[in-house]
């Protein structure tokens, strides 16, 4: 016979006895040895041990709805703040997950309770506007260091907690009589079933996951582009760890980055609605409506959004340089921030987007930043870019054969020792190509200013994305006013003569 005094879970001080012969419940009230009378527990009443509520055994039907009615309860309140995308995340794993993560071993859970868990989850972050639904499943769970969002995914996390307390026990086995004992007598009785020596749970590695995820069409390409040769993969997702994008936000970049965004080609191709008859670009009626025309190749978007998102980056540059060498003191953003035309002190000169008058008639005269140091009478010639990911090699050529030219006239006219031209390319998409961080070293500039440009590429995009997806199917052309100006202005080699 095993007799339990549980506390009342309704009336502190109070208790109950339980009495189970043989495995059957018997319903007997007990006296102690001064004649008090305790009550005995009804079949029905259950207490808490441990925080799970039981009497002969636990119901895990019941426990596993509280405490998914819980988690939910947890990760509505935390969906409801403006945490920035990792903040987010970080709350719902040590806030939420652990409440089903305490659970591991002690309740049995079903691997179709588990995804529909992690099924849950993202459907409610879809209704709080957090994650596109269409996105990929993989990156959601993936940690951010590998290019996903970061949420511990619950399966995972309960095949490495019962696969580690399998191991815990079955390591003691034969040091210890008890551990023996608990084996042979968990004939499946605990999610662990000890008496199966050769039951293993293995959980999937992230390399497994990515490589499954590299297979996809649509969700593989982006992770296909970071593996390129000329690509920084670190680099490229450093924006995950560091930019502090809204969650909104956040969602809505991986959106297009796993090009599931409801364009006309995808509404054609992918997901096949009849009513889609033409997939040409509702703006510039040229090219098909794929996301990669929208964040970079629509003409009429050209001198607009592009336009504005380009000089976003290049203004932080322009701001960096000046800093760095002295010229400026100012601590204003960048998205705030005015460049003057030009600046100078006893070591350096620096344009900002300025036509340059040349003997020679050159088509190509106008780069974004220029950089003059007169201490060593050299010349730098900064042009910023942001292209499609599978264009960066060619855009970065493209950019070097276009300013050769000028190059050569502006060291002959100015006698310059030695001039350079250094193209800053990153793509549309926040990928960063090894030439990008290789040419900012060579302008002293460290690798902090890289998430600044990603985080002023990404918002450029989204805006662009978001602003396109308003206009009617019938717009035929567009003027959209840039969100940033830029300064204009001529500078003349000739300039040298006035101190310039």
């Amino acid at each position: 016979m095993i007799e339990v005094l549980p506390e009342c879970r309704s009336f502190p001080g109070q208790w109950w006895v339980i009495t189970i012969r043989k495995g059957v419940f018997h319903q007997v009230p007990h006296i102690t040895h001064n004649k008090e009378i305790i009550e005995a527990q009804e079949r029905k009443d259950t207490y808490k041990y441990l925080g799970f509520c039981q009497s002969s055994h636990i119901n895990h039907t019941k426990t596993k709805t509280q405490l998914k009615d819980q988690y939910v309860a947890r990760l509505k309140l935390i969906l409801k703040t403006q945490l920035n995308g990792k903040n987010l995340m970080k709350a719902v794993n040590t806030f939420c997950v652990p409440l089903l993560t305490y659970s591991f071993g002690v309740i049995k859970w079903s691997k179709t309770d588990l995804e529909n868990l992690n099924i849950a989850t993202r459907k409610i972050f879809t209704q709080y506007r957090r994650h596109h639904p269409k996105s990929s499943i993989e990156r959601f769970s993936l940690p951010r260091q590998n290019g996903g969002r970061g949420f511990q995914n619950l399966e995972n996390l309960y095949q490495i907690q019962i696969s580690d307390l399998k191991k815990y026990f079955l390591k003691r086995v034969e040091r210890n009589e008890m551990f023996r004992t608990i084996t042979r007598a968990d004939l499946n009785h605990t999610p662990l079933n000890l008496s199966n020596t050769e039951e293993i749970h293995t959980p999937q590695t992230i390399d497994k996951i990515i490589s499954g995820l590299k297979q996809k069409q649509l969700h593989g390409k982006f992770y296909k582009n970071l593996e390129e040769n000329h690509v920084n993969k670190k680099m490229s997702l450093i924006w995950l760890k560091k930019s502090s994008l809204y969650a909104e936000t956040e969602g809505f970049v991986f959106a297009i980055q796993d090009q599931v965004i409801n364009t006309k080609n995808y509404r054609k191709y992918i997901i096949k609605d009849p009513n889609i008859k033409n997939d040409c670009c509702r703006l510039c009626k040229a090219k098909p409506e794929t996301i990669q025309h929208i964040i970079s190749s629509c003409s009429i978007l050209a001198q607009t959004d592009y336009k504005a998102r380009h000089d976003n980056a290049a203004k932080i540059i322009h701001k960096e340089l000046a800093t760095l060498m002295n010229l400026i003191e100012d601590t204003t953003p960048y998205y705030t921030y005015i460049p003057s035309p030009f600046l100078e002190n006893n070591k350096y000169k620096l344009y900002w987007d300025r036509t340059i008058l040349t003997d020679l008639n050159i088509t190509a005269n106008r780069p974004d930043i220029i950089l003059i140091k007169k201490h060593t009478n050299e010349a730098i010639l900064i042009d910023i870019a942001i292209p499609n990911t599978n264009n960066i090699i060619q855009t970065y050529d493209t950019k070097i054969s276009k300013y050769l030219q000028l190059s050569i006239e502006m060291k002959s006219m100015l006698n310059l020792k030695k001039i350079s031209i250094l193209p800053l390319v990153i793509s549309n998409v926040g990928v960063v190509p090894n030439s990008l961080v290789e040419n900012l070293k060579s302008l002293h500039l460290n690798d902090s200013i890289i998430v600044k440009i990603q985080k002023a590429v990404l918002l450029g995009t989204c805006h662009i994305v978001r602003k396109f997806l308003e206009q009617s199917d019938h717009v035929s052309q567009i003027r959209l006013a840039p969100v940033g100006q830029s300064s204009v202005g001529h500078f003349s080699c000739d300039a040298r003569i006035n101190g310039r």
